[in-house]
């Protein structure tokens, strides 16, 4: 009877790192995060998503202009939510992120209602502090992405 060897053992080991360490130099290396300064434009895409709808329904007040500016809402959070944001801008995402959790159910809670004035007067106040968080949210990215951001 032949002896085999005991490093034959290790052959399916030493395959199977083989073949690991030639899809790792093979795969693409994770992408380097963005930069503060270009993270902006996701929170402005963010904003051009949301603001117009929001403001002609705040102008109209319509029913139908109410369900676009929710279903606006419902895109740019989850466009926020999608987007890689370096750790400078985590204040600034999650008091956008705060604004939509204002603007997402007061708008919902508002379509449920008749309407009228006292349904209006309501969403209008959950609004207002709604964008307080939005504003504290701009003054943190404006901050973290300093003196050459895009303006």
């Amino acid at each position: 009877m032949t002896r085999v060897s005991p490093l034959l053992r290790f052959v399916p080991t030493l395959a199977a790192l083989a073949t690991f360490a030639a899809v790792a130099a093979t795969a693409r290396p994770f992408p380097a995060p963005i930069s503060p300064a270009g993270s902006i434009t996701a929170l402005e895409r963010c904003d051009a998503l949301l603001l117009p709808a929001l403001d002609t329904f705040e102008r109209t007040g319509t029913r139908s202009d109410a369900r676009r500016a929710l279903a606006a809402a419902l895109a740019a959070r989850d466009l926020l939510e999608a987007a890689r944001l370096p750790a400078a801008l985590a204040a600034a995402r999650d008091e956008e992120l705060i604004f939509f959790n204002h603007v997402i159910p007061g708008l919902s809670a508002y379509l449920k209602t008749p309407g009228g004035p006292a349904a209006r007067e309501a969403l209008a106040t959950i609004l207002r502090r709604g964008r307080i968080h939005r504003a504290r949210g701009l003054a943190a990215a404006a901050s973290a992405a300093g003196p050459h951001a895009p303006r």
